[in-house]
Formats: C-alpha cells, sequence, structure tokens
C-alpha cells in the first residue's frame, strides 16, 4: 500500500530481518515502528507459513497511506507574553523520501519568528540523522518585563542526532548566528540596568557567533499533553566557541516524571525540575543578558508575575534575569470530572527562583500553591491557574491567577 513512501523507508524500520529466526516479538516491533512514523492510516502485520517448509514463514505488512503535508495555524496566550500566533506547513514524507521538511512562523507583542528546517532521520543506515536549520528573530525584551533592550538574530545550525535506545538520543548541533543588540534612544548608564549596560560597554551591540551544542533526551512518557506515566529527561549543553565575538556557555537541565496512582489513571503524581547556568569565558569579561535566566509566572513559579524573580535592577526597577536557575515542582492530579477526560485538574507546589553567579541562598527560594483546571482545546491546552504564594517578599510582585492557552506546563 506504500504507493508514495519508498520501500527503504519502511525497510529500514524492520526489527524483524529476512532469512533471520522468527520473533513475533521483533515483527510487532517492526509494526509498531511503521506506526510510530505518523506516514501510515493503518499498518497490518500478517504471518504465514511458506508453502511446502514447516520451519519457514512469510510476513507482510500492509499499509495504507495517509496525508503526511499539513498546513496549521496556531494560536494561543499567556499572562506573559499576552497573545501569540502563527503558522507553519510541515512534510514528514518529504517526496515519499521519509525525510522532513517545516516552515513557520510565530508573532507576539514581544517576538518575531521565521524558521526552516529540513531533516533526513536516516543520514545513515545506522539511524544517525541530519539536518539543517535556518531562523530570524526580533525579540523586544521590554515587552516581557525584563530589561529594555532589543534583539535581532539571524542564524544556520547543522544538526546530527544518534539513537541511542527507542526512548533515548543524543544530538549535536554546530552553527552561526548573527545577533544586533539595541538599547533604548537616549540610553545612558543612569537610565539603563547596569549588567546591560557594563555588557554592551565591554563587547559592544553586534556580535558574530560561532556556536556548538551537545543535547541528550530520554523520553518515555506516555501522551504529550497530558503524561499519567514515564519521565523525561533533557540535558543541554551549549558553548559559544572562542572564535565567537563573545565567548560564553549555558548548562540546562529538565526533569519531568509522572506516575498512577492505584491501578487507574485518574489519580498521578508528577514531579519537575528545572536547574540552569551561564557563565563568560575567556576574553569576554560578562556573560550576555541574552544568555540570562528567568523565573517566575506559568511554567516557573506560579503565583508570582511573569520574569519578575531574581536580580532587580535599580536603574530600571526591573527584573534583569540571572545566570543561575532553581526551580522544581511537585502536583497531585485527580478527577474534578470523570466524565470529561479532555479536562485536567491538580493540586501544585511550586518553589524556585534565579541568581546571579555566586549569589544562590536557599533563602531566597520563592515558593507558592495552589490550583490548576486545564481543558484540552484544538489549539491546546486552556488553562487557568488560582495560585498562593508561600514565601514572598515585600518586593515581590504577586499574582493570585495565570491564564494560558496553547501551552502545557
Amino acid at each position: 500500500g506504500n504507493n508514495t513512501t519508498k520501500d527503504e523507508v519502511l525497510r529500514r524500520e524492520m526489527r524483524q530481518m529476512e532469512g533471520g529466526v522468527a520473533s513475533f516479538s521483533d515483527i510487532n516491533a517492526s509494526k509498531l515502528r511503521l506506526q510510530r512514523l505518523g506516514y501510515f492510516t493503518e499498518v497490518n502485520a500478517n504471518t504465514k507459513p511458506v508453502v511446502g517448509t514447516d520451519d519457514m514463514l512469510d510476513v507482510d505488512y500492509d499499509v495504507v497511506e495517509g496525508l503526511t503535508a499539513d498546513w496549521s495555524v496556531m494560536i494561543g496566550y499567556t499572562d506573559g507574553e499576552g497573545a501569540f500566533w502563527g503558522g507553519s506547513i510541515n512534510q514528514n514524507n518529504f517526496l515519499g523520501s521519509g525525510n522532513k521538511l517545516e516552515a513557520g512562523f510565530t508573532s507576539s507583542s514581544s517576538t518575531q519568528e521565521y524558521s526552516f528546517s529540513y531533516l533526513n532521520p536516516y543520514y545513515t543506515v545506522d539511524g544517525v540523522s541530519r539536518g539543517i536549520d535556518l531562523t530570524y528573530q526580533e525579540r523586544d525584551y521590554s515587552k516581557i518585563d525584563v530589561s529594555s533592550y532589543a534583539t535581532d538574530r539571524v542564524g544556520m545550525n547543522m544538526r546530527f542526532g544518534y539513537p541511542l535506545s527507542d526512548d533515548s538520543r543524543l544530538s549535536f548541533k554546530l552553527g552561526y548566528e548573527q545577533i544586533d543588540l539595541t538599547l533604548p534612544t537616549g540610553a545612558t548608564s543612569s537610565n539603563t540596568a547596569t549588567d546591560l549596560w557594563n555588557f554592551t560597554q565591554a563587547e559592544g551591540v553586534s556580535y558574530d557567533q560561532w556556536k556548538a551544542s551537545v543535547i541528550w533526551t530520554d523520553n518515555n512518557l506516555n501522551d504529550f499533553w497530558y503524561p499519567t506515566d514515564g519521565r523525561s529527561h533533557t540535558i543541554d549543553l551549549f558553548v559559544a566557541l572562542p572564535t565567537s565575538d563573545v565567548s560564553y556557555y549555558q548548562a540546562k537541565y529538565n526533569y519531568r516524571a509522572f506516575s498512577s496512582l492505584g491501578r487507574s489513571d485518574s489519580y498521578v503524581a508528577s514531579f519537575g525540575a528545572q536547574l540552569g547556568y551561564a557563565d563568560a569565558y575567556g576574553d569576554t569579561t560578562y556573560a550576555p543578558p541574552f544568555a540570562n535566566y528567568y523565573a517566575g509566572g506559568y511554567g516557573s513559579v506560579r503565583g508570582f508575575e511573569h520574569n519578575s524573580l531574581g536580580p532587580f535592577d535599580t536603574n530600571t526597577s526591573t527584573a534583569t534575569g540571572g545566570q543561575v536557575l532553581t526551580a522544581a515542582t511537585g502536583e497531585f492530579i485527580f478527577p474534578l470530572f470523570t466524565d470529561m477526560p479532555s479536562v485536567r485538574t491538580m493540586l501544585f507546589m511550586d518553589v524556585g527562583n534565579v541568581f546571579a553567579q555566586g549569589g544562590f541562598a536557599a533563602s531566597e527560594l520563592r515558593a507558592s500553591t495552589g490550583f490548576s483546571l486545564a481543558w484540552l482545546t484544538p489549539v491546546g491546552p486552556l488553562t487557568l491557574v488560582m495560585a498562593q504564594p508561600l514565601k514572598s517578599e515585600t518586593a515581590d510582585k504577586t499574582t493570585r491567577t495565570h491564564i494560558t492557552l496553547g501551552r502545557s506546563y
């Protein structure tokens, strides 16, 4: 049934080898891998004895091809970014080759971004992938309640991925990026965030960056939007190479875990953690402001305003972000409406903050608790959060509610 998809695209997913010892686990694994491709609406595996023999089987895989190209429109809302929208075209089986092509854009009050990517998931017969990414981004940081500056970024990446198992993968990226940083008109040392001013005076406002990164992922979550079991680890190591105008590095770790309580998936315990660190090296004195981490708001420490936690600049009365990120969350998921699987309700507790280098102090961590209700709509979850800070300071910007559309936590 593969009229468009080339035979080699199907054969490279086979775990039952021709001429090998028949294994029903390998036959089923091959069927599952074909289903995961997303190219086919139906996959069936049929076995029958070879006529005239008593120890041989024929294995036939029947597939029905579906649509592999789609146009999509994205709309959403977060209490930090406001409304956002975008669109993309995706071709997951370009010309029947199994290669993936994607082009898209997103727009919000703070960000305009355009992207193009092309991926060959089987650059080698061992499953090593190779892809290319082209991006252009304009971002105004003053629109997300942090220091007043803007960046224009244009870049290209070459990426390679190697499968370590069915759940884990190691990826490498090499690329180039040009970054132009713009300060507000009339910026001086007295009306600009101190760290931002010091960085631009030392390093200028235009940077050619040669960059590399290594990413390890291990993910066996059983659902994209509403997982009930499994765990996900991601370690992302990034470095701007010594030939760059600004030399710095970033390291970030993300963890999520879900575990069903009892025999059903109605009651679930969840835990998550984020750790991050950024620093300059070599001749670069200050880590760039666009390498900073931020905390506060949905996706971080709920009960505090978006990006409001951490180091605070007295010149501009704004949060500047920090080079050290620590955040954790614990959740108890339960069914408020048993006949509505598209609705997820939970109780949560968040702890975290961001710090300047050398400034971490457990006593400065912020904490909150609350209730969250999410409804899975055609454009992603619509989430309402009611939060109560448990540990805050007088100067903190707190909030009791968060509303998002199109994002999972």
